[in-house]
């Protein structure tokens, strides 16, 4: 699986240190521009903000899954299509395997 992420130099860090299960590889995107030309199964904005070319972006990757961590905003009934994640330090790793188990349960259902 490929999983194409935008993420903070900490967060990134955080992610790469730990342990990973299965068959995938992170592919780090430097910008929100970046991210979007990537071909990729799953797609994270940890920096994700309430803009309006952002959201138009990110909108153009479904259907595939994509995760964002919101930095900020916190009305989140206007996004009903992405799927909302914490990204915490901490957080991260939970997070991230519980997508990655259900986009591959989908996957063997198809």
């Amino acid at each position: 699986m490929q999983i194409a992420v935008l993420a903070s130099r900490q967060q990134k860090e955080s992610i790469q240190k730990e342990e990973w299960s299965g068959p995938h590889e992170f592919i780090w995107a430097d910008s929100l521009r970046s991210l979007l030309i990537i071909e990729a199964d799953l797609f994270i904005d940890l920096q994700f903000d309430y803009e309006r070319e952002r959201i138009a972006g990110l909108t153009k990757l479904l259907p595939k899954p994509v995760l964002v961590s919101p930095l900020s905003y916190t009305n989140w009934e206007f996004l009903p299509s992405f799927i909302r994640i914490n990204a915490w330090p901490q957080r991260i790793k939970y997070e991230l395997d519980a997508q990655e188990k259900l986009l591959v349960g989908v996957k063997h259902r198809t």
